[in-house]
């Protein structure tokens, strides 16, 4: 089994906050559009140049304040959703997991070991 394969196995019993903590790490290097927000952590003068510009994201996207999580789609609008690999998600297990086993950024959170560490 590969390392890719091994992380992508470790993803899938993950917990939502890791699967989130270590997307995030990766979208702020590779694709800054792509982070994932809690919607409790919003910090909407940091986001939003106006008031006007926050209320526009909400109204035109798809954004229920009773959901966890979101992120900004294409067009500036807040989108959210519940899970961190959700429909509405910019979340990929197979992209995170190239990420995790070209960097070793696994090793903070999945309990995985890769053939050279095991002497194959």
């Amino acid at each position: 089994m590969t390392l890719q394969e091994k992380i992508l196995e470790a993803l899938r019993d993950a917990s939502d906050y890791d699967k989130l903590a270590m997307w995030n790490d990766y979208a702020q290097e590779y694709c800054p559009d792509d982070y994932i927000y809690t919607v409790a952590d919003l910090d909407y003068d940091e986001l939003f140049t106006s008031a006007k510009d926050a209320v526009m994201a909400v109204l035109n996207g798809n954004f229920s304040a009773s959901d966890w999580l979101c992120r900004f789609d294409g067009y500036g609008n807040l989108q959210s959703f519940n899970e961190v690999d959700d429909i509405e998600s910019p979340y990929y297990d197979e992209e995170l997991a190239d990420y995790l086993a070209e960097t070793g950024e696994y090793y903070a959170y999945l309990d995985i070991e890769d053939d050279e560490e095991e002497g194959e």
